[in-house]
């Protein structure tokens, strides 16, 4: 991907907000972290079963090319890897 050279800027500007905007604020950041912390865990648990699998070692010791990719893509959607299975 190429990058554009065009000139970009960033403003900050500094937010004014009251103690319950910060309090409020501090709790939607925790339950944020903690929620993509449990989503993140339960992904690096299937990906550490799917690389253990004997399907997946298989697939490893195969010549690449295009068969292999798509061995490799099903065994992804198989755990749970692959494109809107990780939303659910």
């Amino acid at each position: 991907m190429i990058r554009e050279t065009t000139s970009s800027f960033v403003l900050t500007l500094p937010l004014k907000t009251t103690i319950s905007d910060n309090s409020a604020l501090e709790k939607y950041f925790e339950l944020s972290r903690r929620y993509y912390n449990a989503i993140l865990g339960k992904l690096l648990k299937r990906y550490y079963l799917m690389i253990q699998s004997k399907k997946y070692i298989q697939i490893c010791k195969m010549p690449k090319g295009k068969e292999r990719n798509k061995m490799f893509d099903e065994v992804e959607k198989e755990f749970g890897l692959k494109g809107t299975a990780i939303n659910k």
